[in-house]
């Protein structure tokens, strides 16, 4: 088959939709009605966040809308969850401990991160 016919990202798309499709059903709750009992903000470094709280577990999404990246301290006060732990999700177990209520971390250049609230 001769790949430069345009074809090849029907492929990729393909073989990643099982996996987006999981994803989807393991959020699907907290996304449905994203306004209600939600709280977004954007920091002073222009990372957007959002947070919601269902069945009494707080998910957070936060993105860089930054062109450029970002490694540092995020203060997450307006959540009021200070000294928790944060479950980075799909990432192997990562866990990133909050210090009062700020939490460390790094995002390249448009990238989202989720976290739960353990």
């Amino acid at each position: 088959m001769d790949m430069s016919s345009g074809y090849e990202p029907f492929f990729f798309v393909t073989a990643a939709l099982p996996g987006v499709l999981a994803e989807f059903a393991q959020l699907s709750k907290y996304l449905v009605n994203p306004g209600i009992s939600s709280t977004s903000f954007t920091t002073a470094d222009g990372l957007y966040v959002w947070s919601k709280i269902v069945d009494n577990r707080r998910m957070i999404i936060m993105i860089n809308e930054s062109p450029d990246d970002f490694e540092g301290e995020v203060d997450l006060s307006e959540l009021y969850i200070p000294d928790r732990i944060l479950g980075v999700y799909n990432e192997d177990g990562r866990k990133i401990r909050m210090e009062g209520n700020i939490m460390k971390d790094t995002f390249r250049s448009n990238e989202t991160h989720v976290y739960f609230v353990e």
